[in-house]
């Protein structure tokens, strides 16, 4: 009857009114303290018109160089959140996200542009913006992970080619490329082990990661001798996407992933006391080590929450006792994180206005730690 149906519509309005107001009420908590202890909270950069992605420190501290999605395309952005006065410039490169990289001190970028489908490899001076491409396709994404080495001045990368993948490294001085190894499998986030003896990857198919020596030029994934038995079903297990050297050399960190399910685990450099710190049904990306090697530092992404809604946020995970903190309370949306090369900061990408709408607009953030 009509009276029937308009009690139905009466039902239905008050339970979307139930929803709005629950959404809300979320977000009207009041913003409590942030589980890690922090010295300072401030806004380094504002008025940025896109999302940004891939925030790196210079080795200096003094500098961060990121990916922003802009309305007209993708832009590399060099910054200064401790002197808005030097000038910050952008890059057109291309036409998907990408991860810049200071090398040479500083002075320079490792940058995988993407044009028309493929990406590509370019050397850009971090004072003029001049661009030198190396590579124009074949590369393989930059990502979480050390591949410059300061001590040597080289850089890892790795190429896809008609016969497979191959593992490339540059000398940042010459201009040059060298194969170390070739692989029928994907070679993925190719790092420097703290000796710059070694070469840590990944190749996203198997449980295990696997170290490349430089002398032997010969690569094994990473196990005990307790757990060679069961090697062939350790490889069975989810496979390894990213590996991170320890700053220490005590250990690597390391991220599965299998369909919607993340883990970050750790595991000494001999192979021994391998340990799951942390699994989540959420994105894990933008990995990294703060400089004491006890900590690690991660962006969280929800993959859905509530009806509509997805939340991002930054993560302190501790290394030792596998306990995760928020960097800032988690109501507030903030992703992309980077450490500063002495560990006592993190640099964020969130709304500008942080605990407000603020137009739309992107802030970069730094938060000082104890």
């Amino acid at each position: 009857t009509l009276g029937q149906h308009g009690n139905w519509v009466k039902v239905l309005l008050l339970a979307a009114t139930v929803c709005m107001v629950s959404v809300v009420a979320y977000y009207a908590i009041p913003f409590g303290k942030p589980s890690v202890d922090l010295v300072g909270l401030g806004l380094a950069v504002q008025g940025l018109d896109g999302k940004a992605s891939g925030l790196n420190y210079s080795p200096d501290g003094k500098k961060v160089a990121f990916c922003l999605k802009a309305p007209d395309g993708y832009f590399v952005q060099i910054v200064s959140p401790e002197n808005a006065a030097l000038p910050a410039f952008r890059i057109p490169v291309g036409d998907d996200a990408c991860r810049p990289v200071f090398v040479n001190g500083g002075k320079s970028l490792m940058v995988d542009a993407a044009k028309g489908g493929e990406r590509g490899l370019w050397m850009v001076n971090a004072n003029t913006g001049a661009i030198k491409v190396l590579h124009r396709h074949g590369v393989q994404p930059l990502g979480d992970g050390t591949p410059w080495s300061e001590k040597t001045g080289q850089f890892l990368y790795a190429l896809r080619t008609d016969a497979g993948y191959q593992l490339n490294v540059l000398s940042a001085a010459r201009g040059k490329s060298k194969v170390l190894l070739r692989s029928a499998n994907p070679i993925e986030t190719p790092s420097w082990t703290f000796s710059g003896g070694d070469v840590a990857y990944a190749d996203g198919l198997h449980g295990l990661f696997y170290v490349y020596n430089l002398k032997t030029r010969h690569a094994d994934p990473l196990l005990s001798d307790s757990e060679r038995p069961d090697m062939a079903k350790l490889l069975k297990a989810d496979p390894v996407r990213e590996v991170l050297p320890a700053p220490d050399g005590f250990r690597y960190l390391y991220v599965t992933r299998r369909k919607n399910t993340c883990a970050i685990w750790a595991v000494l450099a001999d192979g021994t006391k391998r340990k799951k710190l942390y699994q989540t049904q959420a994105e894990i990306r933008d990995v990294s080590w703060i400089s004491d090697a006890q900590k690690v530092v991660f962006e969280q992404r929800e993959r859905k929450l509530g009806f509509l809604l997805k939340s991002t946020g930054v993560q302190v995970l501790d290394a030792n006792l596998g306990t995760l903190e928020s960097l800032i309370p988690p109501q507030v949306s903030d992703s992309a994180p980077a450490v500063s090369p002495d560990g006592v900061k993190v640099v964020f990408a969130a709304s500008q206005g942080l605990w407000y709408s603020s137009g739309g607009k992107t802030g970069i953030w730094v938060a000082l730690l104890r």
